[in-house]
């Protein structure tokens, strides 16, 4: 038994292990799609420009990794090559500039065929963009000085263009990127370094007030970027502080303060006088007198330098501040203090009557309104400084008064034959309604969104007439002709007018609840019931509706005026006619001067009336505006009447008009920052109003001569 043991403890025991292979695993390599070639599909299948402008916009949201940008320019300049419209190649210029800004990315490698395109380019709006093009290449490639260099003799090249924003970029290309060298030299590549000082001072006096103040703002960001100006730009500074446009004078006096400030104590002589004073004094007097500028932004940059100017002398400083600058600069009153004016009073007593209106009979209501407005009327012809108040306020009672004459008991208690004659007075009051809103709205400067509410309420209640008036016609009509078409219309209308409501809901929202008992705001209880109602019952809710609203109280603005215009040529008092050969034409010069009109560059326009009926309508240039002080705009144009030939001279009426949008004074609600609003209502309503006097002026066109 124990060797039986023993031989087992010193047994071996042994296990035979077979090792699998593993199964080697698969390595995935994750491509992303190729940004060029995608952009080259995409205008491979362009049909028309505006394809590939649209694919050209859709690349542009998307980023681009900076290994691809190089495939991606070299796509885009390719097509450029083949490109023929100019606004296709505007944007493939704007896309080569943002590209070039990309992090990790040298943009030297489009350097040449950047300039090569803009050679060849002769579209003055894409040659603007491609000099934008090389400005961002020339910031990205600070360090190379000769690709810098190759960028300023283009820009230099491109100065005489005709264009005035391609000389803008070039002026701007040189302020960023030209030479900070002292003198001008020879570079290793024998390219002559460019005296940047005088080719940019020498801008100064261009025809386009826009390249001067280019020109300016080049000088400012040489000096900004450490380049010490030359002393001679201080006189061509001191006469442009008499140019005619605030933005070429506000930018002179940063220039006059920057070379003041680098040569204070250099002499210069002093106008029309032997004597010679420091340069810093001479700069200070004349900063001081733009302190009493006709533009405010002039009059504003002025003043913040004037603090700045340290080494003035004492005994000049005390001289210079003279009464004028004082005046200047005494307290003005404010708007609640000039509200105690009896004046003020007066305009505030005559728009408190009007509130008891509910309380008195519909006759008392009427002569209460009409002796309100006449009130009105001459408190704003002798006081000029309340004309715009007043004559606001004046036209928002005329509206309310128009409406309560329309809406009459013994106007509508008619008998059907009788709809069309009475519905002629309410009819006409709706179409005044309209037009009085319109000017309200358009033709006063300082109107706040709490007065817009209110115009609008105003207007939508004129459309509810409208669409009341309508009703009452068809349906006499109807009775005795059974005109189906003018249902059809009636139909129409309580759809829209039903859409308006609710677009008046949406854009004025937050206003809702300051237009409590209003007939707004009766509607949009009844809107559900208004919905699936019928046009009959429809309009016999709204006629109740108007008769019961209350009279909606206006906030008057601090500050309101109103446009105006007068015209200065033709003055309309010659017998001579202008005579022209038929089927030609000639110029007519027209001089106006313009007060408190909003942007006229783009509302202000020109109507010619003609004998038979022809109306001209002419868009001036923005040119050919000028902006002499704060208000104030003149309008120095030239209009071209042709016609056919007459038998004798005849007289045509030249008048100005305010074009208006009825969409630009909505506000911007958050239901229309995501979309579209073509399909609301009052999007596409576009009108002109007539805001200055017709002048009349003799033509006659002459037969041709055989």
């Amino acid at each position: 038994m124990a060797a039986h043991l023993k031989k087992r403890v010193y047994e071996e025991f042994t296990k035979v292990v077979q090792q699998q292979e593993e199964v080697t695993t698969k390595k995935l390599r994750l491509t992303k799609p190729s940004k060029s070639a995608a952009l080259h599909i995409d205008l491979c299948k362009a049909t028309s420009p505006a394809d590939a402008l649209q694919y050209l916009l859709q690349f542009a949201r998307k980023p681009v990794e900076a290994e691809s940008v190089e495939g991606v320019v070299r796509i885009l300049l390719e097509h450029y090559y083949k490109e023929n419209d100019p606004s296709v190649r505007l944007k493939i210029a704007s896309l080569l500039g943002l590209l070039s800004k990309t992090a990790g990315f040298s943009p030297d490698c489009i350097m040449d065929d950047a300039i090569n395109i803009l050679q060849n380019e002769k579209s003055h709006q894409v040659l603007a963009q491609l000099l934008d093009t090389l400005l961002a290449i020339g910031t990205k490639l600070s360090e190379n000085q000769a690709i810098q260099m190759r960028i300023v003799d283009v820009a230099c090249k491109h100065l005489t263009d005709t264009s005035h924003g391609v000389r803008n970029k070039c002026l701007q290309l040189l302020g960023n990127l030209g030479s900070l060298e002292k003198s001008v030299t020879k570079d290793a590549e024998g390219v002559a370094v460019r005296d940047v000082q005088k080719i940019i001072g020498d801008y100064f006096s261009d025809q386009d007030p826009r390249v001067r103040t280019a020109a300016i703002k080049a000088m400012l960001q040489l000096h900004e970027r450490g380049l010490k100006l030359h002393q001679t730009i201080y006189n061509q500074a001191c006469k442009l502080l008499s140019d005619d446009y605030e933005q070429v004078r506000s930018a002179a006096v940063q220039l006059i303060w920057v070379v003041s400030q680098l040569y204070p104590e250099s002499i210069v002589p002093i106008p029309s006088s032997n004597e010679e004073i420091r340069l810093v004094d001479d700069a200070f007097g004349k900063i001081c007198h733009m302190v009493s500028d006709g533009s405010w932004v002039v009059r504003v940059q002025a003043a913040k330098l004037l603090g700045s100017m340290e080494q003035v002398s004492s005994h000049f400083l005390e001289q210079t501040l003279d009464k004028k600058l004082m005046s200047d600069l005494r307290r003005k009153r404010t708007a609640h203090e000039r509200a105690k004016d009896p004046s003020h009073q007066f305009l505030q007593q005559s728009l408190e009557r009007v509130y008891s209106l509910q309380h008195l009979d519909p006759q008392g209501t009427q002569e209460l309104l009409e002796f309100t407005i006449r009130d009105l009327q001459r408190l704003g012809e002798l006081q000029s400084e309340l004309a715009g108040v007043a004559d606001f306020s004046a036209a928002y009672l005329r509206c309310q008064l128009l409406l309560i004459k329309a809406l009459q008991e013994k106007l509508w208690n008619v008998a059907a034959p009788l709809y069309l004659k009475q519905s002629d007075l309410a009819s006409a009051a709706a179409k005044q309604i309209m037009e009085e809103t319109y000017k309200m709205e358009f033709m006063y400067s300082g109107v706040e969104n709490k007065q817009v509410v209110i115009i609008h309420h105003m207007r939508l209640q004129a459309k509810a007439l409208q669409l009341i008036v309508t009703a009452r016609t068809t349906r006499g009509i109807q009775k005795f002709h059974q005109d189906m078409s003018r249902v059809d219309l009636l139909f129409g209308m309580c759809e829209k007018f039903l859409q308006e409501v609710d677009f008046f809901q949406r854009c004025f929202i937050a206003d809702l609840p300051h237009l409590q008992d209003s007939f707004v705001d009766k509607l949009l209880d009844l809107m559900p019931r208004l919905i699936t109602s019928k046009p009959a019952e429809v309009v016999k809710i709204l006629q109740t509706m108007l008769r019961q609203s209350t009279f909606l109280h206006l906030p008057l603005p601090e500050q309101i005026h109103k446009a105006s215009a007068t015209i200065i040529e033709p003055a309309g008092e010659s017998d001579n006619p202008l005579r022209f050969t038929s089927g030609l034409v000639v110029a007519l010069d027209v001089d106006a001067t313009l007060e408190h009109v909003q942007d006229p560059q783009s509302t202000v326009k020109v109507q010619v009336l003609y004998p038979d009926g022809q109306a001209q309508m002419i868009h001036p240039k923005p040119a050919d505006f000028r902006n002499p002080g704060p208000g104030r705009h003149r309008l120095i144009t030239q209009v071209y009447l042709s016609h056919t030939a007459w038998t004798e001279p005849c007289q045509v009426e030249v008048r100005l008009l305010l074009a208006y949008n009825s969409n630009s004074r909505i506000p911007k609600s958050p239901w229309m920052e995501g979309g579209e609003i073509s399909t609301q209502a009052e999007t596409g309503i576009e009108g002109t109003i007539p805001f200055s006097k017709s002048v009349k002026v003799y033509i006659m066109p002459k037969p041709t001569r055989r």
